[in-house]
Protein backbone atom coordinates (compact mmCIF):
# COMPACT_ATOMS: atom_id res chain seq x y z
CA UNK A 1 0.00 0.00 0.00
CA UNK A 2 1.57 3.42 -1.08
CA UNK A 3 1.49 5.87 2.24
CA UNK A 4 0.68 9.70 1.56
CA UNK A 5 -1.69 11.22 -0.95
CA UNK A 6 -2.10 9.59 -4.52
CA UNK A 7 -2.63 12.54 -7.12
CA UNK A 8 -4.15 10.94 -10.72
CA UNK A 9 -3.16 12.81 -13.91
CA UNK A 10 -5.60 12.19 -16.31
CA UNK A 11 -4.16 11.49 -19.71
CA UNK A 12 -7.23 11.10 -21.85
CA UNK A 13 -10.47 12.95 -21.26
CA UNK A 14 -13.43 12.47 -24.17
CA UNK A 15 -16.45 13.75 -24.13
CA UNK A 16 -19.48 11.88 -26.14
CA UNK A 17 -23.06 11.30 -26.73
CA UNK A 18 -24.55 7.73 -25.72
CA UNK A 19 -28.59 6.58 -25.51
CA UNK A 20 -30.12 5.82 -22.37
CA UNK A 21 -33.54 3.42 -22.66
CA UNK A 22 -35.29 3.83 -19.81
CA UNK A 23 -39.06 1.89 -20.62
CA UNK A 24 -40.44 3.37 -23.76
CA UNK A 25 -38.22 5.97 -23.87
CA UNK A 26 -35.14 6.91 -24.90
CA UNK A 27 -32.78 9.67 -23.79
CA UNK A 28 -29.38 11.13 -25.40
CA UNK A 29 -27.12 11.65 -22.63
CA UNK A 30 -23.56 13.31 -22.67
CA UNK A 31 -21.26 11.21 -21.17
CA UNK A 32 -17.74 11.70 -19.63
CA UNK A 33 -14.71 9.22 -20.23
CA UNK A 34 -11.55 10.02 -18.59
CA UNK A 35 -8.68 7.13 -18.66
CA UNK A 36 -5.75 8.18 -15.92
CA UNK A 37 -2.13 7.21 -17.16
CA UNK A 38 -0.06 8.42 -14.12
CA UNK A 39 -0.19 8.27 -10.47
CA UNK A 40 1.93 9.97 -8.48
CA UNK A 41 2.09 9.96 -4.32
CA UNK A 42 2.43 13.10 -2.47
CA UNK A 43 3.89 13.07 1.45
CA UNK A 44 2.63 16.12 2.53
CA UNK A 45 -0.67 17.33 0.11
CA UNK A 46 -0.53 20.77 0.53
CA UNK A 47 -1.76 22.93 -1.87
CA UNK A 48 2.08 24.47 -3.67
CA UNK A 49 3.40 20.93 -3.52
CA UNK A 50 -0.04 19.76 -5.75
CA UNK A 51 0.42 22.69 -7.86
CA UNK A 52 3.73 22.14 -8.33
CA UNK A 53 3.02 18.08 -9.05
CA UNK A 54 0.07 18.88 -11.90
CA UNK A 55 2.76 21.58 -13.05
CA UNK A 56 5.65 19.13 -13.67
CA UNK A 57 3.12 16.74 -15.31
CA UNK A 58 1.92 19.09 -17.21
CA UNK A 59 5.21 19.97 -18.90
CA UNK A 60 5.55 16.18 -19.18
CA UNK A 61 2.50 15.89 -21.37
CA UNK A 62 3.52 18.82 -23.34
CA UNK A 63 6.81 17.72 -24.30
CA UNK A 64 5.36 14.19 -25.16
CA UNK A 65 2.37 15.50 -27.07
CA UNK A 66 4.31 18.86 -28.40
CA UNK A 67 0.85 20.60 -26.72
CA UNK A 68 1.22 24.09 -25.83
CA UNK A 69 0.01 25.84 -22.60
CA UNK A 70 -3.87 26.87 -23.26
CA UNK A 71 -4.51 30.79 -23.15
CA UNK A 72 -6.67 31.91 -20.22
CA UNK A 73 -10.28 33.25 -20.45
CA UNK A 74 -10.59 36.01 -18.19
CA UNK A 75 -14.47 34.99 -17.84
CA UNK A 76 -16.45 31.69 -17.74
CA UNK A 77 -18.32 32.83 -20.59
CA UNK A 78 -20.69 34.84 -22.75
CA UNK A 79 -23.82 34.61 -20.38
CA UNK A 80 -21.98 35.43 -17.47
CA UNK A 81 -22.00 38.80 -15.56
CA UNK A 82 -18.86 39.63 -13.95
CA UNK A 83 -19.15 40.59 -10.42
CA UNK A 84 -15.54 42.48 -10.39
CA UNK A 85 -14.11 45.07 -13.04
CA UNK A 86 -12.44 43.92 -15.89
CA UNK A 87 -9.70 46.36 -14.96
CA UNK A 88 -8.99 44.69 -11.68
CA UNK A 89 -9.31 41.02 -13.45
CA UNK A 90 -6.66 42.38 -15.38
CA UNK A 91 -4.59 44.02 -12.72
CA UNK A 92 -4.95 40.85 -10.42
CA UNK A 93 -3.84 38.90 -14.13
CA UNK A 94 -0.59 40.65 -14.95
CA UNK A 95 0.33 40.87 -10.97
CA UNK A 96 -0.13 37.03 -10.14
CA UNK A 97 1.66 36.00 -13.36
CA UNK A 98 5.53 36.45 -14.22
CA UNK A 99 5.01 36.89 -17.55
CA UNK A 100 1.80 37.79 -19.63
CA UNK A 101 1.36 38.21 -23.09
CA UNK A 102 -2.51 39.62 -24.36
CA UNK A 103 -1.96 39.08 -27.91
CA UNK A 104 -4.40 38.96 -31.20
CA UNK A 105 -5.65 34.98 -31.53
CA UNK A 106 -4.48 32.11 -29.82
CA UNK A 107 -1.05 30.86 -28.75
CA UNK A 108 -1.13 27.85 -30.87
CA UNK A 109 -3.05 29.98 -33.54
CA UNK A 110 -2.07 33.58 -33.52
CA UNK A 111 -3.89 36.15 -35.91
CA UNK A 112 -1.28 38.37 -36.60
CA UNK A 113 2.69 38.31 -37.28
CA UNK A 114 3.68 40.52 -34.34
CA UNK A 115 1.68 37.97 -32.17
CA UNK A 116 3.49 35.03 -33.73
CA UNK A 117 6.65 36.87 -33.61
CA UNK A 118 6.39 37.95 -29.68
CA UNK A 119 4.94 34.32 -28.89
CA UNK A 120 8.46 32.77 -30.56
CA UNK A 121 10.73 34.99 -28.78
CA UNK A 122 9.48 33.95 -25.97
CA UNK A 123 9.49 30.16 -26.69
CA UNK A 124 12.82 30.08 -27.99
CA UNK A 125 14.37 32.17 -24.50
CA UNK A 126 12.18 29.26 -22.76
CA UNK A 127 9.87 31.80 -20.92
CA UNK A 128 6.82 30.73 -18.81
CA UNK A 129 4.16 32.92 -19.76
CA UNK A 130 0.48 32.94 -19.91
CA UNK A 131 -1.20 34.54 -22.78
CA UNK A 132 -4.52 35.73 -23.25
CA UNK A 133 -6.60 36.72 -26.86
CA UNK A 134 -8.13 40.06 -26.82
CA UNK A 135 -9.65 39.25 -29.89
CA UNK A 136 -12.02 36.19 -27.73
CA UNK A 137 -15.07 38.51 -27.34
CA UNK A 138 -16.89 35.34 -26.15
CA UNK A 139 -14.67 34.92 -23.08
CA UNK A 140 -12.49 38.35 -22.82
CA UNK A 141 -15.65 40.43 -24.12
CA UNK A 142 -14.45 44.16 -23.88
CA UNK A 143 -10.47 43.16 -23.00
CA UNK A 144 -8.93 44.87 -25.88
CA UNK A 145 -10.58 48.57 -25.18
CA UNK A 146 -10.30 48.23 -21.37
CA UNK A 147 -6.32 46.94 -21.97
CA UNK A 148 -5.61 49.85 -23.96
CA UNK A 149 -7.20 51.80 -21.23
CA UNK A 150 -5.27 50.03 -18.01
CA UNK A 151 -1.74 50.35 -19.68
CA UNK A 152 -1.73 53.28 -21.92
CA UNK A 153 -0.86 51.39 -25.04
CA UNK A 154 -2.78 51.47 -27.77
CA UNK A 155 -0.98 48.36 -29.64
CA UNK A 156 -1.20 44.65 -30.00
CA UNK A 157 0.17 42.33 -28.42
CA UNK A 158 1.12 43.53 -24.74
CA UNK A 159 3.70 41.91 -23.11
CA UNK A 160 3.59 42.16 -19.14
CA UNK A 161 6.62 41.35 -17.24
CA UNK A 162 6.29 41.24 -12.72
CA UNK A 163 3.13 43.30 -12.59
CA UNK A 164 4.60 46.14 -15.70
CA UNK A 165 4.33 46.79 -18.97
CA UNK A 166 6.99 45.85 -21.17
CA UNK A 167 5.83 46.91 -24.21
CA UNK A 168 5.07 45.26 -27.33
CA UNK A 169 7.03 43.60 -30.47
CA UNK A 170 8.70 46.53 -31.12
CA UNK A 171 10.25 46.19 -27.60
CA UNK A 172 10.46 42.95 -27.01
CA UNK A 173 12.49 42.40 -30.66
CA UNK A 174 15.56 44.23 -29.90
CA UNK A 175 15.96 43.06 -26.88
CA UNK A 176 15.71 39.72 -27.80
CA UNK A 177 18.45 40.43 -31.02
CA UNK A 178 20.46 42.06 -27.94
CA UNK A 179 20.26 39.31 -25.83
CA UNK A 180 21.51 37.00 -28.42
CA UNK A 181 24.33 38.87 -29.93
Amino acid sequence: MLSGTQVFLPCKIEVYWTELKCFNFTFKVKRLSCHFGSVGVVDEPDRAVLTETWKSWMEEHIKATGKKKSDLRLTPGPNVQLTVPLEELIDRLVKENEVVAFIKGSRSAPLCGFSQKVGRILENQGVDYESVDVLDEEYNRGLRETLKKYSNWLTFPQIFMNGELLGGCDILTPKFHAAEG
